[in-house]
């Protein structure tokens, strides 16, 4: 990226955000307690905003006050109304505010990965601070959500909602930089030991069918190969399809394959 312009032209941004924390908890954050899960959140609000790479970085430690998970892509980019009216609203359902499932860019169509709408807070559930750094329109903001300062604002009463302002870090403008994109860096993992990438490689190839010449997924400067996902080795009987048509006309054929596997496995 490329430098931010002294003086920003413009005052400083107000972020804020309303929150059930109760709800987020009970209904959120369990299910991301393991890093490829919340990874692939990332990854995947990465694809809605059509990035084309997405590069993860998991150092191999040491676990200390210092170690951070950084993950950057070059998709659409948010304003500040884009923070605020989308990002740190909580639940917010993009299917039903947008009218579709699906998104067009250039002739190409994209499904819509994120679905509940607090896959971007899925970072408080392996982390306690979230810094989000995001450029678009040639102007960036980079602020910061706590998760232990959201719990001292959160209400005692559950039916009460928490308003709560996210730090602003940074903001400005940057010059002569054609590209937009986001930054996600988690800080103060709850973890002593450090990741494995190679174990989260894995899970984010067999999780994004996506991941190809218009979709890469990169961790600690490998990109991510179909054949990491390791599937076909593991079925007990396996069905391959080559060129079978699927209509009456033979306009449209299948390649691929299925297989299944001799006991449930969780992996």
């Amino acid at each position: 990226m490329s430098s931010p312009s002294s003086g920003t032209g413009f005052a400083e941004p107000r972020l804020e955000m309303r929150i059930d924390l109760n709800v987020l908890e009970h209904l959120g954050l369990k299910m991301y307690t393991n890093l490829p899960a919340v990874i692939s959140e990332y990854v995947a609000n990465s694809w809605d905003a059509w990035a084309t790479e997405v590069d993860i970085q998991i150092p191999d430690g040491p676990m200390n006050d210092e170690y951070e998970i950084t993950i950057v892509d070059d998709g659409f980019g948010m304003t500040i109304e884009d923070v605020n009216k989308k990002f740190l609203v909580v639940g917010r359902n993009r299917r039903t505010d947008e009218g579709d499932d699906t998104t067009e860019l250039d002739g190409e169509t994209r499904k819509v990965m994120g679905r509940k709408g607090i896959g971007k807070l899925a970072g408080f559930g392996v982390a306690n601070v979230i810094n989000v750094w995001t450029y678009k329109n040639g102007k960036y903001v980079e602020f910061e959500l706590n998760y232990s300062e959201m719990r001292e604002r959160a209400s005692d009463d559950p039916r009460v909602k928490t308003d709560y302002e996210p730090t602003i870090v940074d903001f400005g403008v940057i010059e002569n930089e054609e590209t937009e994109g986001s930054v996600i860096i988690l800080k103060e993992l709850k973890r002593k030991r450090a990741p494995n990438a190679d174990y989260v490689r894995q899970k984010l190839a067999r999780r994004f069918g996506v991941i190809g010449e218009s979709f890469r997924v990169v961790v600690n400067e490998d990109p991510i190969e179909v054949g990491e996902r390791d599937l076909k080795d593991r079925c007990q009987f396996i069905k391959e399809f080559d060129g079978v048509a699927v209509d009456d006309e033979g306009e449209c054929e299948v390649e691929g394959w299925f297989g299944t596997l001799e006991k449930h496995s969780t992996r």
